[in-house]
């Protein structure tokens, strides 16, 4: 966001607290006609602005809206104040993607802990298979075989997560 006076900081502010130009008026002395258009080229630049610009102006309200919040949670307590005060916290979360770091490392740890299991399965698979038919082939074929399942199964899990990697950006 473009940096703004003081005074355009808080009628911008009181605004988005709701309050008239001749509320405004009130408050800094400055005349609601004057307050109205000020508002008025305040949005427009924001109308103008590239998507990082917004997204910073938008924390900015957030973060307004958190300060409030929280002095009221720690006054009151009052349940729906909390409500409301995770919910808006989500919001910027969502905003600034931070859901996004956490989801990604869960992803992979889930990712992790399958690839170990079906790796540890198709271990088990292969000896249950060296048991049932021990003279299938031979110690070197059965080496080489099991390398090459292990090998193939290693590639397609790792495909398989740089995909859903992907799928999480």
């Amino acid at each position: 966001m473009t940096s703004l006076s003081v005074l355009q900081g808080m009628v911008l502010d009181l605004t988005a607290e709701g309050k008239s130009p001749r509320q405004i008026e009130a408050i800094t002395g400055v005349p609601a006609a004057q307050v109205h258009r000020m508002v008025d080229q305040l949005l427009e630049k924001e109308l103008n602005l590239d998507t990082d610009s917004k997204r910073k102006l938008q924390v900015y309200r957030l973060e307004k809206i958190i300060e409030a919040l929280y002095q009221r949670v720690m006054k009151h307590a009052d349940r729906d104040d909390v409500k409301n005060l995770v919910e808006v916290m989500d919001r910027i979360n969502s905003l600034l993607a931070l859901e996004k770091e956490r989801d990604s490392a869960e992803l992979l740890r889930v990712t992790d802990y399958q690839a170990a299991l079906y790796i540890g399965s198709l271990k088990q698979l292969i000896a249950a298979f060296q048991l049932i038919a021990p003279n299938q082939m031979t110690t070197d074929e059965w080496a080489e075989w099991t390398a090459t399942q292990l090998e193939i199964a290693q590639s397609t899990l790792e495909r398989n997560a740089g995909q859903l990697e992907m799928g999480a950006n």
